[in-house]
């Protein structure tokens, strides 16, 4: 699979790609900002992208809405370790197709990537949240949280 990452650590992407090479992927481009991403992105038509959710400047759900407009069709897998389930949640609403935690395997980030990437190019940015591509511990972090909320709406 052909991917484009996305992340202003640029260790990380590197040391990632390499992993990703080693398993059989191509990684075509690091980018370490969302415009480059996008550069990239209309350069080498990825099959996905895998995008983190900081960078200086840029809110993770916006970098996922221009990626998504500009760039119809590819999946965007967001690749974070942020921790708070409102993020994940405003990055799928703003057309993202999956979530997958860095604290996760590179298997089941395997797993999310191969999941997003199945849905027909027409339904991108427009599947309901429990229908998209969740890593097991985003999926755990989210019905967590919800319920802390709950519990506290409760009281």
């Amino acid at each position: 699979m052909r991917m484009v990452i996305c992340d202003d650590h640029a260790m990380f992407s590197e040391a990632f790609a390499s992993l990703l090479s080693q398993r059989g992927h191509e990684v075509v481009s690091c980018a370490a900002t969302p415009a480059e991403a996008l550069v990239a992105g209309r350069r080498y038509r990825p099959d996905v992208f895998l995008l983190d959710l900081h960078f200086p400047g840029v809110h993770g759900a916006d970098a996922v809405h221009q990626l998504r407009a500009a760039l119809v069709g590819v999946p965007i897998v967001v690749l974070t370790a942020e921790v708070d389930a409102e993020l994940l949640r405003q990055a799928l609403d703003a057309g993202a197709d999956g979530v997958v935690l860095k604290s996760e395997g590179v298997v089941e980030i395997e797993q999310v990537i191969r999941r997003a990437h199945l849905p027909p190019a027409a339904q991108r940015g427009s599947t309901p949240h429990s229908e998209k591509a969740w890593s097991r511990q985003a999926r755990a972090l989210a019905q967590r949280q919800a319920r802390i909320v709950k519990d506290q709406d409760l009281t």
